[in-house]
């Protein structure tokens, strides 16, 4: 992508089923925590306490503070958001 311009992946159909997939083997290369993908995790992180539902591409369980340092670093180079939620 050439510098200055970012292209943001909002819905899971934005990425290729072969994009995700590495986008997930980056992530499980890279963090300590837990990187779920199945469509069980997705759902359940879908809703929080508003009427909002968006299905992610992915979910991350961190560990620790680097954990959240690479899971950005990753969704930036892939080009997808990363939404923290409390849980």
């Amino acid at each position: 992508m050439p510098p200055g311009r970012q292209v943001t992946a909002a819905l899971p159909q934005d990425l290729s089923p072969k994009r995700r997939k590495e986008l997930a083997r980056a992530l499980q290369s890279d963090l300590r925590g837990e990187v779920r993908f199945d469509a069980g995790s997705r759902a359940l992180y879908s809703v929080d306490a508003s009427n909002y539902r968006h299905l992610p591409v992915g979910v991350v369980l961190q560990k620790t503070e680097a954990d959240v340092i690479a899971a950005v670093a990753i969704g930036r180079d892939f080009g997808v958001a990363v939404l923290p939620l409390p849980r």
